[in-house]
C-alpha cells in the first residue's frame, strides 16, 4: 500500500509537470502568434505604403490598400479624425455602411498615442459570436499631422489555430481564455 501511494504521488507530480510544460509552450507560441499579427498590422498601417495623393486620401485608395491584407483581418477600416468610418472592408468585401467610433476608447487612445499600435480587450460585435482582437494605429501626413486611424479586427480563431489538433492525452483539451474572461 505504501508503494502504491508513492507511485500515485509520483504519477500526479509528473502529470502536473507535463501539464505545466505544455501550458508554458502553448503560451509562448500564442504570444509569438499575437506578436506576428501585431507586426503584420503595423504593415497595414505603415504610412509609406499608403499613397497620400492629397490630405484627404479618398476611401477608394484605402479599400485598394486594405485588399492586400484581408487574409488575416476580418475588418479593416479607416476612421477620420471626427470618428466617422470613411472606408471599410469586411470579409474581403467593401462595406457601404459606416460606423461612428468618436466615443470608442480604442479610437481615442490611438489618436493620443502617436506612432504606437494600440489594442483593445478581446470582444465580439453586438450580435456576433466570434471573438476578436481589435488593433488601431493613428496615421500621420507628412510625419506630424494626424489624418485618422486605421483599425483592424483579428479573429481569435486565427490566433488560436496553433492550438487546434494538439493532443493532451485521451481526456485532455485546451481552451484559450482572454484576461477579461
Amino acid at each position: 500500500l505504501a508503494s502504491y501511494t508513492v507511485m500515485a504521488r509520483i504519477f500526479v507530480a509528473t502529470a502536473r509537470d507535463n501539464l505545466l510544460l505544455i501550458t508554458s509552450e502553448e503560451a509562448v507560441e500564442l504570444a509569438q502568434r499575437i506578436g506576428d499579427n501585431r507586426d503584420y498590422f503595423r504593415e497595414v498601417a505603415r504610412e509609406e505604403l499608403i499613397e497620400f495623393s492629397d490630405p484627404r486620401f479618398d476611401a477608394l485608395g484605402f479599400i485598394g490598400h486594405f485588399a492586400h491584407f484581408t487574409e488575416r483581418f476580418e475588418n479593416l477600416s479607416f476612421i477620420g479624425l471626427d470618428g466617422r468610418e470613411q472606408a471599410r472592408m469586411s470579409d474581403s468585401r467593401t462595406r457601404e455602411d459606416t460606423r461612428d467610433f468618436s466615443s470608442d476608447p480604442l479610437f481615442r487612445e490611438a489618436l493620443e498615442s502617436p506612432r504606437r499600435l494600440v489594442a483593445a480587450d478581446v470582444t465580439a460585435e453586438a450580435g456576433g459570436s466570434r471573438p476578436f482582437l481589435r488593433l488601431a494605429y493613428a496615421l500621420h501626413l507628412g510625419g506630424s499631422r494626424k489624418v485618422g486611424v486605421i483599425m483592424g479586427d483579428l479573429p481569435l480563431q486565427r490566433i488560436a489555430a496553433v492550438m487546434i489538433g494538439r493532443s493532451l492525452g485521451q481526456l485532455g483539451s485546451t481552451a484559450l481564455v482572454s484576461a477579461n474572461g
